[in-house]
């Protein structure tokens, strides 16, 4: 499962829903797992870093937030996502050496 197949899937859960559908309450479990394992595929670094961040800092935790509402919400997401990671590998590599 790459990161951009669980991007896609947790940006239109809708989709997922439609062509996954499970009847009854045990389809409902599996259905609930198998989204719940994308979530945790797609986005487990930054479960860490909310853990991390919300224990030490609030703003920060605010920054991540609407950070995140930008790239899954807006239609150029995909796009200020990978210019963010570019300019944050920047950053790391700047703090590396310098």
């Amino acid at each position: 499962m790459s990161g951009t197949a669980c991007m896609a899937h947790c940006r239109s859960p809708l989709g997922y829903f439609m062509t996954s559908w499970r009847e009854g309450r045990w389809g409902a479990f599996t259905m609930g797992i198998r989204h719940g394992l994308y979530c945790a595929g797609c986005c487990w670094a930054l479960m860490a870093l909310s853990f991390v961040f919300g224990v030490m800092n609030l703003l920060w935790m605010a920054g991540v937030t609407a950070f995140l509402l930008v790239e899954k919400v807006t239609s150029w997401g995909p796009r200020f996502g990978k210019g963010a990671g570019v300019i944050l590998a920047g950053y790391g590599l700047w703090m590396l050496v310098g």
